[in-house]
Order: structure tokens, then sequence, then C-alpha cells
């Protein structure tokens, strides 16, 4: 489990605000304390990890509006979150319960967000090596090529829905 001990060696973002609307409009969905953000320079895309999950490709308007609210324009920060021209150097670590958030290091990132897990929940290697061996079949590529391209108009009203509260919930906080 994280400590408050653990996380006073990172550099604390002062008056944080971090509406919980934000992780479903972000496209976060599980139960972890916290949660790193980042941008990820090779896809050029919002990403968000637990520590047991990752995404590189979340909702970029959601989190360019979070930083924006907490972190104007030209901050030294933002660069060190990443950007489409460099890798993050630092995640935003954020905790869920208490709204604050610090800059760590990616790798110190990585090893906190771990720590939040039983081991035994973490899902293995194995399942990926299977996963990327049964990508390879051309069946299956071909099958989630044509399923990818489905537009699914009722996914995209939840997603502006989500968006919408968390646009509210930042807009009735203070800056």
């Amino acid at each position: 489990m994280i400590m408050d001990e653990q996380m006073a060696v990172f550099k604390e973002i002062d008056g944080f605000i971090c509406p919980a609307e934000f992780w479903p409009a972000l496209g976060y969905e599980g139960l972890a304390r916290y949660i790193a953000i980042w941008w990820e320079q090779w896809g050029d895309e919002a990403s968000w990890s637990d520590g047991q999950l990752s995404v590189v490709g979340a909702d970029w308007l959601v989190y360019l509006k979070l930083l924006d609210h907490n972190l104007p324009r030209g901050h030294a920060a933002r660069w060190l979150l990443g950007s489409s021209e460099t890798s993050a150097t630092f995640h935003l670590v954020i905790d869920r319960e208490s709204e604050r958030a610090w800059l760590v290091p990616v790798e110190d990132a990585w090893q906190l967000l771990g720590q939040q897990w039983d081991k035994s929940a973490v899902v293995p290697d194995l399942l990926f090596e299977t996963l990327e061996t049964a990508a390879e079949d051309e069946a299956v590529v071909g099958h989630i090529t044509a399923t990818s391209m489905l537009i699914d108009w009722n996914e995209i009203e939840r997603k502006v829905v989500r968006y919408e509260a968390f646009i509210a919930a930042l807009d009735a906080r203070p800056k």
C-alpha cells in the first residue's frame, strides 16, 4: 500500500483539483486509489495507469482540460508529462480520495502504483503473450478490424455525457 511518507519525497502540485467525474470521462472505471496520467509520445495520446491496467489512447480532451485547470500552459510540469515531441519523464500520480497530485519520475510511479495491488491480482505476462499469439492469426485480426469499424452511437453519447459532467464539476471548483 502506498503511504503518505512515500509520496512526501515527490513534488506535490499545490491546489490540485480533480473531481471524481474526471475518471469516467477519461475512460478509467477501475477501483485504484492512485492513478498516473501522462502524454504518450508514441501514438501522441493521453495515457493512464493504475499499476495493474494501462491505457494509451485515453480521452485526450478530458486530459488536457484537467491540465489546463491545474497547470497553466507554459508550466514546466506539462513538458515533464510528455508531449508529441518528447517522452514523459514524469507521471502525474493522483490520489482519487484526497485529490492530491504529485509529479513522480516514471520509474518511481510504476513502482508505487504496483504497491497498491495484491500481487495475485496482477494480470500475468502469460496472458499478454497469449493475446499477441492470437493477434497473429489472420482470422482474429480480420474480425478485430471489421468490428472496430462499427460506430457505437450509444458509446459516443455516454462519452459526451461523461465529458459534460466532468466539465460541470471542474467549472464548479475554484482554480
